[in-house]
């Protein structure tokens, strides 16, 4: 039995949010958002990451872009999207 599986995540890195991108922070949420738990981080340059999640499950997840200062560059927070780990194929988040 499988206990995790994989799941891409891309997006594109915000436009202009008045503030230098450290690095993102790629988080999920089990609870329609009420809580969120921080999943992979990665640099500034790179706009995807290969997230791990529980076999046959559903989360909602976003992408929080953050500056060494502060903890959330303002404005640079995705909507959340789903990734549904009970499909046959592998899933791939897109933002």
């Amino acid at each position: 039995a499988r206990d995790y599986t994989s799941v891409g995540v891309s997006w594109s890195a915000p436009a202009s949010v008045g503030s230098a991108v450290d690095h993102y922070v790629v988080r999920s949420s089990s609870d329609a958002g009420v809580s969120w738990a921080s999943a992979v981080s990665t640099g500034s340059a790179s706009t995807s990451a290969s997230l791990t999640l529980p076999y046959a499950s559903a989360r909602l997840v976003e992408v929080a872009a953050q500056e060494s200062v502060a903890p959330l560059v303002e404005g640079a927070l995705s909507l959340p999207a789903r990734a549904d780990t009970r499909q046959q194929m592998p899933p791939l988040v897109v933002f």
